[in-house]
C-alpha cells in the first residue's frame, strides 16, 4: 500500500480513484464511493 500525499484541510479533497480521502481534524478518513 502506497503512501499518499497530504494535503492542507482547507483543499478539496483528493480523488484516488477509489474514493475521496478527506483529511478530519481526527485524522484521514477515506470514504469509499458510492
Amino acid at each position: 500500500m502506497r503512501s499518499l500525499p497530504v494535503y492542507p484541510p482547507r483543499q478539496s479533497a483528493p480523488d484516488t480513484g477509489l474514493g475521496i480521502l478527506l483529511l478530519t481534524s481526527k485524522g484521514p478518513v477515506h470514504v469509499k464511493k458510492s
